[in-house]
């Protein structure tokens, strides 16, 4: 417990958990209905339970969970002590319903609210309703241990008592797992690939006063005894049922332990009533739990993917949680693990590009908003356009890698960054102008620039309104000396207070202005000795708006180039992706990796 930080479901960072319930249904039966805002469960009389419902509320707070996960389940037979456990390893006794009356306390599938964080990953506990609980049928059980098989990536299977070879036909319930999963759409070769995608499993056996042995009596650990003595053939010609669920958890999952635990106390009334009666409970008992426990810890590891190095997140999870139960209650439907898989994937990715594309938008937005009526420059030191992009891109872009990393390669996360770079690039190519103005950031830079030209035509106007009245008095003794001091003075308090990437172009304009009022400025004295010093001002100052406007074209190719780098630097990863995959294809195509499969698939079923 020393490795993990407890945290609340319901608040980031949070490990209170003051008036929340310490436990929250996830999956429950159609005639089971629950009140997020009382906390109650309601059985609706009359009413048959025919398949399984998905809580609204506790999904969504699954989904809030962005990093990798493992999950910690436990099944078993109703009333055999399954939540006790789950809430000690979350150090409380009664963090999970405990029951102690003949009708279940667990119905459907529950999560803990408070989680176990890592640095690397969060650990949610899964509880779920008795295999053989009274108000389930066959099919309601297969369906429940399906769904905790596919949440899970630690599996604890809890029973009473030292299993015998023959109590193994009561469990064909993990034989019915083949009919009722897929791993892979066209179902090919899905006995080499359950190990890969299943969670570990663990054998808890409560109640144990015995000590295992071998044949010849002599004492053995719990694992070699259910390898060794419960999970062989049994010899005969024809199989067993016993036989074929020893075969099918040996297929199954990638790894199979053991481990035991005392009775809690022979005193009746105690064992009504565990979770307040820790001091009266057996010594070896409260001695043997810390031991399971940390041997648990010791073995979880986050929930894998269906494709190779990659994890399973929670938002992830509650997605195809809802893949899986839409199979799982259609008679006529399969699970399918990489369907799922792939579904999920597309659905994450659309949301977390939208996330990070609104995180730019909402940052460039706010940027220009603060302004108010006042623009941006486009480059140069402080807060400026190019900067703020930047700022906000880079933010996109490491929102939507952190999201993606858990269950995506680098190439199909340089594929989602693509769209993002689309999204606010524009088009890919550079075969038009208008192409390649039609991402995001062009649109701000187009308001911005609207914003500077009508910020810089206002400051214009008020500038000339001063001089427009000297030369519409007669009379007045205005001569073109004071025009040419007033024109300088205009553009030194216009320089000074213009802003944006439309200043030079709305000052351009008006030299434009200026020129075409050669009747007006003809009344001005000695109007005609200074009008050839006045045309090539016109020029020199003409030249430098040219300069303005190459550097502005020059900031706008180099995003363009960035654009380009982007799409070429996801190029090369795809390529180097797909290269890989070819190399995968090709070495399984060989003998040598086949017949080693063989001999590993035999292994499995011969020494587990």
């Amino acid at each position: 417990m020393e490795k993990f930080k407890k945290v609340s479901l319901f608040g980031s960072g949070s490990s209170e958990t003051s008036g929340k319930p310490s436990s929250l249904p996830l999956v429950l039966p159609n005639n089971v209905k629950y009140d997020a805002n009382s906390g109650k469960l309601t059985h609706t009389a009359g009413v048959k339970r025919t398949h399984l419902e998905l809580v609204p509320s506790t999904v969504a707070l699954l989904s809030n969970v962005r990093d990798p996960i493992a999950v910690v389940s436990i099944a078993g037979m109703a009333r055999s002590g399954k939540s006790y456990i789950l809430s000690r390893l979350l150090g409380s006794s009664d963090a999970f319903r405990l029951g102690h009356t003949m009708d279940p306390e667990t119905f459907g599938i529950w999560i803990g609210t408070q989680v176990l964080k890592k640095d690397d990953f969060t650990i949610i506990l899964v509880d779920t309703e008795g295999i053989d609980s009274a108000s389930a049928e066959k099919k309601n059980d297969i369906s429940l241990l399906v769904l905790t098989i596919l949440l899970s990536s630690y599996f604890i299977f809890n029973t009473l008592s030292i299993p015998k070879q023959a109590q193994l036909e009561e469990l064909q319930c993990f034989v019915q797992l083949v009919n009722g999963l897929r791993v892979s759409r066209e179902g090919t070769d899905d006995y080499n690939k359950f190990p890969t995608v299943f969670p570990d499993f663990l054998w808890l056996l409560r109640d144990v006063t015995l000590t295992p042995t071998d044949a010849k009596g002599n004492a053995i650990d719990a694992k070699t005894f259910l390898l060794d003595r419960v999970l062989t053939p049994s010899g005969g010609f024809e199989e067993k049922p016993s036989d074929k669920v020893a075969r099918a958890l040996k297929m199954f999952f990638p790894s199979i332990d053991c481990i035991t635990l005392p009775p809690p106390s022979d005193d009746a009334i105690i064992m009504r009533n565990i979770a307040d009666s820790e001091d009266k409970l057996s010594p070896q008992f409260k001695a043997a739990v810390p031991r399971v426990i940390d041997h648990i810890f010791s073995k979880v590891k986050p929930k894998n993917g269906y494709t190779t190095d990659s994890r399973v997140t929670g938002a992830q999870l509650a997605c195809m949680l809802e893949t899986y139960l839409k199979a799982v209650n259609d008679p006529s439907a399969i699970p399918v693990m990489e369907t799922s898989w792939q579904t999920s994937l597309r659905i994450l990715t659309e949301r977390f590009h939208d996330e990070a594309l609104e995180l730019y938008k909402k940052g460039m937005t706010a940027v220009l908003e603060e302004r108010g009526q006042e623009p941006l420059e486009a480059g140069g030191d402080g807060i400026t356009l190019v900067s703020s992009h930047r700022k906000y891109y880079t933010l996109a872009q490491e929102h939507l890698r952190k999201a993606l990393a858990p269950m995506c390669n680098e190439a199909e996360q340089s594929n989602v960054l693509s769209h993002l770079q689309q999204a606010v690039f524009g088009s890919k190519g550079k075969k038009t102008e208008t192409e390649n103005k039609s991402g995001l950031f062009h649109e701000y830079w187009r308001v911005n620039n609207e914003k500077s030209i009508k910020y810089c035509e206002k400051l214009r106007d008020q500038l000339w309104e001063a001089i427009s009245k000297k030369l519409s008095k007669e009379d007045s003794g205005y001569t073109y000396e004071h025009l040419q001091e007033d024109l300088k003075r205009f553009e030194m308090e216009y320089r000074a207070n213009a802003k944006g990437p439309a200043k030079e172009k709305v000052y351009g304009d008006f030299l434009q202005f200026i020129k075409s009022e050669e009747k007006t400025f003809s009344k001005v004295q000695d109007f005609k000795q200074e009008e050839f010093e006045e045309k090539q001002k016109v020029l020199e100052i003409n030249s430098k708006l040219e300069d303005i406007q190459e550097e502005q074209r020059r900031v706008e190719a180099m995003m363009v180039e960035e654009m380009e780098e982007h799409k070429q630097q996801a190029m090369k990863l795809n390529e180097d992706y797909n290269e890989r995959i070819d190399k995968m294809k090709d070495e399984e195509n060989q003998p040598q990796f086949q017949n080693g499969m063989r001999i590993q698939n035999i292994s499995r079923l011969n020494t587990k």
